[in-house]
């Protein structure tokens, strides 16, 4: 396609009027001088774009350890003025210390913006997390169900997925849903089921890659009938490895050589903290006065992870300034002298303390 030279020779003599009646020398340097304008002009656009690249690079930095670390989002705002505080100092001496800083403000750290950075790198991960599902050939699961302090259930599924040709086991928490009605095996199947099945239509093949099931022993998990672990196995119609992770703390606490042990240790631990508020401040003050290691026993919680484990730990911990205590406000207890009961203490707490370091050797 060839333009017309007339026509331009027409709208430079009438749009460049001035130009036009310029000696041709002039014209060159005048048309040079607007082609350097120009290229200054589109050096200037290309730095805009690239430093607005850089904060938004920043920004997804800035977002990621406010929600890794649990922090609110509204922090994001004051992070950026804490960094810019800071930087009025600690970059005195750089010869650019303003540009640092007028590139530290262009940084939109906003609650609103932290938080579509948050949604944007959480559905990356999702993303991430479910093509290499898609690909691996071999799954393990962990389910934990459990009730939180607001009475709701909740329920934790994490994966451990691996590819033959590669040696590498990725692990993922792929579901943390709520189960505001019942928390039955049915339930906690139909949650399994929900997160196999894509939105886009993909499935999980779960048939020829699952191969383990760890979960805790509570009978909606390990129920012969409609226990998850058998639903699971009906829907694969073949059986599955299945570990119970704190069912076996409660087989050494069902022998009664234990659960009295267990049962003496919350009632005196209950005695202190929970029966009288004049006890308790008691205690906790002549734990400071003896400059004792700790400041204070640990309550017991049935559904709190290790809990178990910690109290006895805290409890033998402590336990001489206990029995100086209990002697003092006339509370004595004559099987806290007993050898017996005191050994069978120390290899309870011991077994619970070795019980918690492989839970959490398997997260």
């Amino acid at each position: 396609m060839a333009a017309r030279t007339s026509n331009i020779e027409r709208h430079f003599s009438a749009k460049h009027k001035d130009v036009s009646e310029m000696a041709n020398e002039d014209k060159f340097e005048y048309i040079a001088k607007r082609v350097l304008n120009f290229g200054k002009q589109n050096k200037f656009l290309k730095s805009f774009v690239t430093s607005n690249n850089h904060a938004t690079s920043a920004n997804f930095v800035a977002a990621l350890s406010i929600g890794t670390n649990g922090k609110p989002f509204t922090d994001g705002e004051f992070l950026q003025n804490a960094f810019i505080n800071c930087s009025e100092h600690l970059f005195n001496d750089f010869a650019n210390k303003k540009q640092i800083i007028e590139r530290i403000k262009e940084m939109p750290l906003s609650a609103r913006t932290v938080q579509r950075r948050v949604e944007d790198m959480a559905k990356n991960n999702h993303e991430q997390v479910k093509n290499d599902l898609l690909s691996c050939d071999i799954i393990s699961i962990a389910v934990d169900e459990s009730t939180d302090i607001n009475s709701i259930g909740r329920l934790a599924i994490f994966i451990r997925f691996a590819s033959i040709n590669s040696s590498n086991v990725n692990e993922e928490l792929c579901v943390l849903a709520s189960m505001n009605d019942t928390t039955k095996g049915t339930d906690i199947f139909r949650q399994v089921q929900e997160f196999t099945n894509f939105k886009n239509g993909q499935v999980l093949d779960l048939k020829s890659k699952l191969f383990f099931i760890a979960t805790e022993g509570a009978p909606s998990m390990r129920g012969k009938t409609v226990g998850f672990v058998k639903l699971m196995e009906n829907e694969l119609g073949r059986s599955l490895y299945h570990f119970i992770v704190s069912y076996m703390k409660k087989i050494y606490l069902q022998r009664q050589q234990f659960k009295d042990v267990m049962e003496k240790v919350v009632k005196i631990v209950n005695m202190i903290k929970a029966r009288s508020a004049l006890i308790h401040r008691r205690f906790k003050a002549f734990l400071e006065e003896i400059e004792s290691k700790y400041g204070d026993l640990l309550l017991h919680s049935e559904i709190r992870w290790l809990s178990r484990g910690k109290v006895l730990n805290r409890f033998v911990e402590c336990f001489d300034d206990i029995q100086i205590f209990l002697h003092e406000i006339g509370e004595n207890d004559l099987e806290l002298n007993d050898k017996q009961w005191f050994l069978r203490l120390l290899f309870l707490t011991d077994i619970m303390n070795h019980y918690n370091d492989f839970n959490v050797r398997l997260q």
